[in-house]
């Protein structure tokens, strides 16, 4: 009986449809890490959307009918059915650069120690050297700090001084199926012909049994080996570095297939590294300040490369012929207000809702108690006809009124019985 009513998915045991149903049975709330309490943005909004209603999306988009859409529930309708609300993530602000550890000469120093001198935070001494010298910290006040840990990340790149004005599009992140980075390497040799100073820097790596992200490890590779002065790619983790690429790189290239809250955004976003994404789940949040394409045929991954291009040649021409207007998007993704000041006042009100929730519920019993008493001799007239309606045409608090019904006639029935 439990498995039909809450768990079954397609035959299968699914533990957080069970949760969820629960949740909602008793009086709960169901949240989500990105969107408003309605659910009206984010994830919170996506998860309420049916294949069909996904699919029509597409269609509408590509005057043609999608091949495959991707649906953030999972089919699970659930999700579809019942209020998800949206109480989007927030950053400790050390992860502002005026505070961000990994620009600091001291803590760089004692990751060094742990390290041992035989393997180097980075691996140009230059920028081993600077990095350790002094505090790189910086605001959107004191941008040339910026400016110089872009050169900073452009020799322990490349190996060799920034020439003219290079334009550094960075991605940092897990080779997995969510976050689409093989797009990354799809759009290589278009952006570096369409832009003689562009330069591709890559730190990500897949799980050793992930069969599709090691073959995209191997596609980064060859485009580095192709492209040895505008292409790096390396595999091997290192937090120093990840730091210098989302605070030294102009562009952060963000193609995730779905998105539930998104921090790599925000933490881009507040270094003053511009988000180049696909618009879903949390990472709209940055939408104001980023430039975030539109793509739901997930079969069609030629389409997506080209919106994806598409946002990358409009990044690239505001950064040449408009300087100004890219500064202002610096300075609006610099002030994104991403504590967690907000959200964790929004958690505290669930839980100050959840008591007012819990007397609601006293007060509903009380007044089923008191009407069924009231009752009195029609008790067994009103018993006949009251029939509560079903799935949406149901209400609640009817269904708790035949169950206090029965239960009185359960009892009744047995004082009958009894000698």
């Amino acid at each position: 009986m439990l498995f039909h009513q809450y768990f079954d998915f397609f035959n299968n045991l699914n533990l957080l449809k069970a949760c969820m149903l629960k949740v909602h049975e008793t009086g709960g709330k169901i949240t989500t890490v990105s969107g408003d309490l309605a659910g009206t943005w984010g994830y919170a909004a996506e998860l309420r959307d049916s294949h069909a209603q996904v699919w029509a999306r597409a269609f509408q988009q590509k005057h043609a009918p999608p091949g495959e859409v991707f649906v953030p529930n999972r089919h699970l309708d659930v999700c579809e059915k019942l209020p998800i609300a949206g109480i989007t993530n927030g950053m400790s602000e050390t992860n502002r650069p005026e505070h961000l550890p990994e620009l600091k000469a001291e803590v760089l120093h004692h990751l060094q120690e742990r390290r041992g001198a035989s393997a180097p935070l980075f691996a140009n001494p230059i920028t081993q050297r600077e990095m350790l010298a002094r505090d790189h910290t910086f605001d959107a006040q004191h941008l040339g700090v910026k400016a110089e840990l872009k050169r900073l990340l452009h020799l322990e790149a490349f190996g060799m001084e920034p020439v003219w004005d290079p334009i550094l599009l960075t991605a940092v992140g897990r080779l997995v199926e969510q976050k689409n980075l093989g797009l990354v390497a799809d759009v290589i040799d278009r952006t570096l012909a369409y832009d003689d100073g562009t330069k591709f820097i890559v730190l990500a790596s897949a799980p050793e049994e992930d069969q599709l992200g090691r073959a995209t490890e191997a596609a980064f590779a060859q485009c580095a080996a192709r492209y040895p002065g505008r292409v790096y790619f390396n595999r091997a983790f290192n937090q120093a570095l990840s730091r210098l690429i989302l605070a030294g790189g102009d562009f952060c290239l963000i193609p995730s297939r779905f998105e539930p809250c998104g921090l790599v955004d925000y933490e881009a976003s507040l270094l003053g590294n511009i988000v180049i994404g696909r618009a879903t789940g949390g990472l709209t949040k940055v939408r104001h300040c980023a430039y975030l394409y539109d793509w739901l045929d997930i079969s069609d991954r030629a389409g997506e490369a080209a919106a994806f291009f598409g946002q990358i040649v409009a990044a690239i021409t505001t950064y040449r012929h408009s300087p100004a207007r890219h500064t202002e998007r610096i300075h609006m993704a610099m002030a994104i207000d991403a504590s967690w000041q907000h959200s964790a006042r929004r958690y505290v009100d669930l839980y100050r809702y959840g008591f007012l929730t819990k007397q609601w519920y006293k007060e509903r019993q009380k007044l089923i108690e008191d009407f069924t008493q009231k009752l009195a001799r029609e008790r067994e007239l009103f018993a006949t006809f009251f029939m509560p309606g079903r799935q949406e045409y149901g209400d609640r608090l009817d269904r708790e009124l035949r169950v206090a019904l029965d239960r009185h006639d359960c009892l009744t029935a047995s004082e009958r019985r009894e000698p």
